[in-house]
């Protein structure tokens, strides 16, 4: 027996030592989840018999202004102590409030009770699985909370299908309204469970007090703030939020629908509760199913992208089916599509597209999508269901239901074809900006680790490859250079520019001869990023070669002719003058040339103050030029060169920099905050602050820098 259990706990991925803390989140996710199937068909039932389905749109506009309230206060309190504690008070407000509406259907039956019921049971829904989720992922780390997580949510799923099976058994006997102190003693044996936990191992293992803030919804509101921004600035989250808008407006209609036809159906409450509960068995069921023997089999041999289409088709599928037969076997159908599918296949996918966007910016998306988008899509709901349900048939409301499907699946289109290059755009930032204090860690790593990072640089994207480059000249900066003009000689010229700027910080007089050759099979851009190499090296030849492009007709050749002729001064004494009169005409030319002046404004150190104050006036022009400019490159070239200015710059240039802190670009950001030492010091202050906060993590380090 021992032994069959072993291999069991083998084969579901159980390591030694997990198997109580396993049971014991087993056990209480199915308490949570039977307690709500009892409270979600109990409130369901009570509602449309006593109130009746004609209110329900009112409902989802009244809870749709209380989650977003609830959201926000659950957002501020949720971190600050742990989710073991904030479960008790939780259970204890829910037993409360559930206790009393069981007593006041009981004494004097006022109607406004049910809405009320159906109320804290819609509300509590919501938080009760946030919170569960947050619970397990304090009590485990994150390898654990993968391997183990698809296990505890089939408990879950077991949990909802032993509820609604106790329904459908006891809603004849004792009656719906009685079936509510059923829920409490759940929730009362969920609350005793976790105090004996918890009592035993104390506190929740990875739970860490964090700094308390006196402003703790200003704080849930500033995310919300910047997971809003974000949907502005990321093109997979702002279909992603309008995807889930027109799904929230398709799928509360489809709700409404069949429990419309639920409710004319069934004549009783406890006849309507018994089938809710059957129904509910049923679609846990067929979820729980899929869960584990379907979705990821689906989604490896399909794809993300096309499994991410399923679901707005199916419900489509559903509302169409709906408006020609609007009867108990559509009803059904629409039951199945938004009790099974969707916890099957869209919920998964849906965290698949998430993912795929940077860690930092996952949390106020999600914050956004519960506080503002949800919110929003069931109000508008509400208003359209109010306004189209007393027409003499259902197909004006399941028209709006069909035109929000077809938007969903539009905008589910949308996220597809972002999600690659987002994907890919995460993971090549998460390469190209490694932590300072890894190279270190790296040169640790011997030569197993070299191997790895030249495997990086053999890279055929030649983008993977320069990132590499960096990370070998940071750990192994003795053996980089000859490594990276090896691959630079297989490279296109503009990307072999990029990686031999990064040689500059390395010892290069043995490679003269390679970085010449080079420079001889290269364009004329290469040509000058060597040769640059070779005079800050203070190769004499190269010196020499330099000051002889003085007057060449390329821009970027004459300013490293410029930079060679006023730091080298004893090599050519007679330059100087030439030189000075090289850069004005830099200055004063096109679009090119100023470009490439930027590279001289360090240059400008070595000038005494009246030949500097020559330039300086035409510098200002310059940078104004470019700014206008409507490249892109070009504004980043002049903001590259302002990070270097020490002079005063005019108003009209502040006000340049200022907005290029807003720019839809990130490197311009980026670029725009370097430049904030230019700016007074009280509107540089917020301008910081706001970098600080930023959607993309390097306009972040550069703030904080």
């Amino acid at each position: 027996m021992p032994g069959t259990i072993n291999l069991l706990e083998k084969k579901l991925l159980i390591k030694p030592g997990e198997r109580g803390n396993l049971l014991y989140f087993l056990m209480f996710f199915m308490l949570v989840s039977a307690g709500m199937a009892i409270g979600r068909s109990t409130a369901d039932a009570l509602f449309l018999k006593r109130l009746g389905v004609e209110y329900l749109p009112l409902m989802y506009i009244i809870q749709g202004i209380i989650l977003a309230a609830v959201s926000m206060v659950y957002a501020a309190f949720a971190d600050l102590i742990p989710a073991e504690k904030f479960f008790r008070a939780l259970f204890a407000v829910l037993i409360v409030l559930v206790f009393a509406s069981w007593t006041a259907m009981s004494v004097n039956n006022s109607p406004l009770v049910y809405p009320v019921y159906y109320l804290v049971y819609e509300v509590a829904s919501e938080i009760l699985l946030v919170h569960a989720a947050l619970y397990m992922n304090q009590n485990m780390t994150t390898i654990q909370s993968k391997r183990l997580a698809p296990l505890i949510y089939a408990g879950a799923q077991v949990g909802t299908i032993t509820g609604g099976l106790l329904l459908v058994v006891a809603a004849p006997v004792f009656g719906t309204r009685n079936l509510l102190l059923l829920w409490c003693a759940l929730l009362l044996a969920g609350a005793i469970a976790i105090s004996i936990r918890h009592r035993r191992h104390g506190t929740s293992t990875h739970f860490r007090t964090p700094k308390k803030s006196r402003h703790l919804m200003n704080d849930c509101i500033e995310q919300v703030k910047q997971g809003v921004k974000f949907t502005y600035r990321y093109s997979l989250l702002r279909a992603a939020s309008l995807a889930l808008f027109f799904m929230v407006l398709a799928f509360y209609i489809l709700c409404y629908s069949v429990n419309r036809i639920y409710t004319q159906t069934f004549d009783t409450e406890e006849s309507l509760t018994r089938f809710f509960g059957l129904l509910t068995a049923a679609t846990s069921a067929t979820a729980l199913f899929m869960q584990l023997f379907v979705t990821n089999r689906a989604i490896k041999h399909f794809g993300v992208r096309t499994i991410n289409l399923l679901f707005p088709t199916t419900t489509l599928i559903c509302l169409i089916a709906l408006t020609f037969s609007f009867s108990l076997p559509a009803a059904l159908l629409g039951s199945i599509n938004k009790d099974s599918l969707m916890p099957a296949f869209r919920n998964p996918v849906r965290t698949m597209f998430f993912n795929a966007l940077p860690a930092y910016m996952q949390g106020r998306a999600r914050a956004m999508s519960i506080a503002l988008v949800l919110p929003l899509a069931l109000m508008g709901g509400g208003v359209i269901l109010m306004l189209m349900q007393n027409m003499n048939t259902p197909v004006y409301f399941l028209v709006f239901g069909i035109f929000a499907a077809g938007l969903y699946l539009f905008y589910s289109q949308q996220m597809n074809k972002t999600y690659v290059g987002t994907l890919l755009a995460t993971l090549k930032e998460r390469l190209f900006l490694p932590d300072k204090h890894m190279y270190s860690d790296l040169q640790g790593g011997g030569e197993q680790t070299l191997k790895e990072i030249m495997r990086g640089i053999n890279n055929a994207d030649e983008e993977v490859s320069v990132a590499f480059a960096k990370v070998l000249v940071g750990s192994f900066p003795e053996k980089a250079a000859a490594i990276i003009l090896e691959r630079a000689g297989n490279m296109e010229t503009a990307t072999a520019d990029r990686a031999l700027s990064l040689l500059a910080p390395l010892e290069l007089s043995a490679y003269t001869d390679e970085l010449h050759r080079l420079a001889s099979n290269g364009d004329s851009h290469l040509q000058t990023t060597i040769m640059r190499l070779l005079l800050d090296k203070n190769h004499k030849a190269s010196i020499t070669g330099a000051v002889a492009q003085l007057h060449s007709s390329n821009p970027r050749m004459q300013s490293t002719a410029i930079h060679a002729a006023l730091r080298y001064p004893d090599v050519h004494n007679n330059d100087r003058n030439k030189a000075l009169a090289a850069w004005q005409s830099l200055l004063q030319s096109n679009t090119a040339s100023r470009c490439a002046a930027m590279d001289n404004i360090q240059d400008l150190a070595l000038l005494g103050r009246p030949e500097r104050q020559s330039l300086l006036t035409d510098y200002l022009d310059a940078f104004i030029s470019l700014l206008a400019d409507a490249s892109e490159h070009t504004s980043l070239r002049a903001l590259q060169g302002l990070q270097q200015w020490k002079e005063a710059i005019t108003p009209e240039l502040a006000q340049a920099v200022i907005q290029a802190t807003a720019s839809e670009d990130p490197q311009l950001r980026e670029a725009a905050v370097g430049c904030l030492h230019l700016i007074n010091e009280e509107r540089r202050n917020k301008l910081i602050i706001n970098a600080i906060g930023d959607g993309h993590i390097r306009v972040r380090k550069a703030g904080i820098a």
